[in-house]
């Protein structure tokens, strides 16, 4: 007190002060971000995306991921980081796109994402087409030979598959003897 004295209770239940201390709630939504070291892929290769959350996961899957004019396998990676193989559909389009909806996964205080409509939770490819191959056979393999000097008249077909809308036409040169 102000006179000096000191305290001669102190067992006295009054002498404690507790307090409780809680930590504020978590009520921030995760986020993710989806990339590739890759903006267009050619049909028959593949790409690798890489899928990061602002935080740790338990529930984020391949089935969270939406794809079109493709398909995703390998997927892997727990907590906030996560992988998968992206391949190009063969169909002829032009373009293909990864994204991740809201409400997709949760963060471990139950918060679903919300960022469904972010820049960096889609991703867009460009789809380039096989190059064009070609094939030569023989219409009459046991076409017989001339006498020396005569000229020999080979029927054959020539199938192009493939891209083959960069090129309105085609020179082939046959050589052999």
């Amino acid at each position: 007190d102000s006179s000096g004295n000191f305290n001669q209770d102190g067992t006295d239940n009054n002498n404690l002060l507790i307090f409780s201390i809680t930590p504020p709630a978590d009520n921030t939504p995760p986020t993710i971000a989806i990339s590739s070291s890759v903006s267009s892929v050619e049909v028959g290769s593949t790409a690798l995306i890489s899928f990061t959350l602002s935080e740790e996961s338990s529930d984020f899957t391949a089935a969270d991921i939406s794809v079109s004019n493709g398909s995703i396998s390998e997927f892997s990676g727990s907590g906030s980081s996560y992988t998968a193989v992206f391949s190009p559909a063969s169909s002829g389009d032009t373009q293909a796109s990864i994204s991740v909806a809201s409400n997709s996964f949760s963060d471990a205080s139950g918060n679903f994402n919300q960022d469904g409509t972010d820049n960096n939770d889609s991703l867009t490819f460009s789809i380039v087409p096989p190059p064009p191959t070609l094939s030569i056979s023989a219409n009459d393999s046991a076409q017989p030979e001339g006498a020396p000097g005569d000229t020999t008249t080979f029927l054959f077909t020539v199938t192009r598959t493939g891209d083959t809308s960069r090129s309105s036409s085609a020179e082939y040169t046959v050589e052999g003897s």
